[in-house]
């Protein structure tokens, strides 16, 4: 993915790819047009949280619960960090 990117910037006499890119400062970056890169920047447990809110509801319930929950938590990081954040159902739902 990154190689395409790479490539697209290059142009007659420079081949970033064969010969790479250096910005002395960031004024001299370059950007990739439709690039977009997701870093980890934390990671927090919210199992407690969205199991909770299922606690005691039927399976139909207590996934729209669950689904409301990963929702209201996503938009309170994002309200209180500025960054996009995802709620992850990992070891099939066993935690978050």
């Amino acid at each position: 993915m990154a190689l395409g990117h790479v490539q697209s910037l290059s142009a007659a006499g420079s081949d970033y790819v064969t010969h790479g890119f250096y910005a002395a400062n960031r004024a001299e970056e370059l950007t990739a047009p439709n690039l977009e890169v997701t870093v980890l920047v934390s990671m927090n447990a919210v199992t407690d949280q969205v199991q909770a809110a299922a606690e005691g509801l039927s399976e139909a319930d207590g996934l729209r619960a669950r689904e409301a929950e990963i929702a209201r938590l996503e938009k309170q990081s994002l309200d209180q960090t500025g960054l996009l954040s995802d709620v992850v159902s990992l070891y099939n739902g066993s935690e978050y």
